[in-house]
């Protein structure tokens, strides 16, 4: 009942989707995070390749090295089956869903009543927080849907005693990686800390530290399919952090509370109200306050969450602030650059959301049977008032289109200023948008045909003649004629997972291109594209899930063999 209860309240919150699940939205990012899925799926189902090297974007780069590539989602099979565009609509209503689902079984685990744990299912996903990224295309964000997962399985492996369930939530901050953004991951980890503290504090025991420590070893693990290639790509395109980026206090009731949380309202300081607006309706704070001062101990862990994702929303307000302090870590600020610290306020919703469900729980406590019906009012009014604020931004997505491009037939690179916000498009159409738009600047030495001095996508420097045979975006075949020693060129960029799979040669970087030094002769030259990255990472990760399920089985006989000694002993 529970799983149908959060299909409806999907289905409800995203109500614009219906009607134009097979239309493309160009709106804002919309294109960008598009061809993050479009790519992929093209290396997949046309050329039937692993997704490693991607032609498309930036002269090439590395597929799954890219930090917001979607290969590594599990809703990578919505693609698979309904194509990227109606697959895309459909994941933000599983998002919400899956979200919705997790709330309830997080309050469950902590012992709350199903309707207090109702009312932490519902809020979470009501916020406009999600709309918002949703609507401006930001759907690496949506796997924020994780975080009360997360949240329960921390829980209840501190409750059992169990290190596989520690490892599982590890797993499962994984998937906030994996689904293609360092922010959701960032702010799971930081969960996962700040609940282990709390928990720790509460229940005067050190078992809740040592399991997160475990929950951030397995989650490295289970990341390190893609975590490896994403540090290679960001030790060569670093994404430097913004220094004085913070938020002042008075702008917070505007974000949370204000209705008006429209994408096209005007933000601040150069950016989109999508990257501000976090709704919280006032019935919601009214049970959140009620669970703060009415279970103090129980709410403590949450109030500490809250306390912490707000100072992360002031930003950089100096050297001691946790953003400036946060700043020294590697996938912080040294590669990986967190900009925009209001856009960790989905933390502290997340935290209103868990208190409120324990403001529910107090109300039930003390009004009898008057408290469910209290609850009720509160959550209907709230989840009405949520639902008028939040959804309609969805409508965005449908209101900007681009035209279609003629295919070329065959590849080749193009430079115009304008592609880089028609990448799906001009990739659908085989050909490469030099002019990127990236999580930073790319910059390539490769030459779009519109450009002077484009020689074509390969050519020989010396005496000679090349003829591409076959073109794939992993592999290239050539018939080469060198008449005498020469230098075969790529309009790619060179990256040292390429190497020669067939022919003589060597291969190296010429002013940032794929190049091969080639003897005088005839001869049939394959270049290939392979990421020993991504080999390392998914030993490391087949590695952790093999560790996990030892101690699953280690565990589950320990807990037989209790369980048949404890019986014995209560027949005795």
């Amino acid at each position: 009942m529970v799983a149908l209860g959060s299909v409806i309240f999907a289905l409800c919150f995203s109500w614009p989707l219906f009607g134009h699940l097979r239309q493309f939205g160009a709106f804002h990012d919309w294109d960008l995070f598009t061809s993050l899925a479009w790519d992929p799926y093209h290396t997949l189902v046309h050329f039937h390749q692993m997704p490693l090297w991607d032609p498309y974007k930036c002269g090439g780069i590395p597929e799954i090295g890219e930090p917001q590539s979607r290969i590594t989602t599990p809703f990578f099979l919505l693609y698979l089956i309904f194509g990227v565009v109606t697959g895309m609509h459909l994941e933000i209503v599983l998002h919400l869903a899956l979200a919705f689902l997790g709330g309830y079984f997080l309050a469950r685990r902590m012992g709350l009543r199903p309707i207090a744990a109702l009312t932490t299912a519902a809020i979470f996903p009501s916020t406009s927080w999600f709309y918002l990224h949703a609507a401006e295309g930001h759907q690496t964000f949506l796997a924020a849907a994780y975080f009360p997962w997360i949240a329960a399985t921390f829980w209840l492996s501190v409750d059992r005693r169990s290190w596989t369930a520690s490892m599982a939530t590890g797993l499962i901050v994984a998937l906030t990686f994996l689904g293609g953004v360092v922010y959701t991951a960032i702010w799971a980890g930081l969960i996962v800390l700040t609940l282990a503290t709390g928990l720790a504090l509460t229940r005067l025991s050190l078992r809740p530290l040592i399991s997160g420590f475990i929950v951030a070893i397995s989650s490295a693990g289970f990341a390190a399919i893609k975590l490896l290639p994403a540090l290679e790509m960001f030790k060569k395109y670093p994404r430097p952090a913004l220094g004085g980026e913070s938020n002042p206090w008075w702008l917070l009731p505007q974000l949370l509370f204000v209705r008006n949380q429209d994408i096209l309202r005007r933000g601040v300081w150069g950016f989109g109200f999508h990257e501000y607006g976090a709704y919280i309706s006032i019935p919601f704070v009214l049970l959140a306050l009620i669970g703060v001062f009415g279970s103090r101990l129980r709410s403590l862990p949450w109030v500490l969450l809250a306390a912490l994702f707000l100072a992360l929303y002031s930003g950089d307000t100096g050297p001691h602030s946790i953003w400036g302090l946060l700043r020294g870590f590697p996938l912080f600020g040294g590669l990986a650059g967190m900009r925009l610290p209001a856009r960790s306020l989905i933390g502290l919703v997340f935290s209103v959301a868990v208190l409120a469900g324990l403001g529910s729980e107090v109300i039930c406590n003390i009004m009898g049977r008057w408290g469910p019906r209290m609850v009720i009012a509160l959550l209907v009014a709230g989840l009405g008032d949520a639902w008028l604020v939040g959804p309609p931004n969805l409508k965005h997505i449908f209101t900007v289109s681009q035209p279609e491009i003629a295919e070329s037939q065959v590849f080749r690179q193009q430079a115009a200023v304008g592609a880089r916000f028609n990448m799906t498009h001009t990739a659908q159409a085989n050909m490469g948008v030099l002019d990127c738009y990236e999580y930073t600047d790319i910059t390539t030495n490769a030459k779009g045909y519109d450009q002077p001095g484009y020689k074509g996508e390969q050519y020989l420097v010396g005496p000679g003649t090349v003829q591409l045979t076959q073109w794939t975006p992993n592999a290239l075949s050539f018939d080469v004629i060198a008449l005498a020693p020469s230098v075969l060129i790529v309009n790619q960029n060179y990256d040292y997972g390429w190497h020669l799979a067939h022919g003589r040669g060597e291969l190296y970087s010429n002013d940032g291109l794929i190049s091969v030094r080639l003897p005088s002769g005839k001869q049939r030259l394959v270049l290939a594209y392979v990421s020993n990255p991504l080999r390392f990472g998914v030993a490391i990760s087949l590695l952790t899930l093999a560790a996990m399920l030892v101690l699953l089985r280690y565990e589950h006989s320990r807990g037989c063999h209790y369980r048949t000694i404890e019986t014995a002993a209560t027949q005795v």
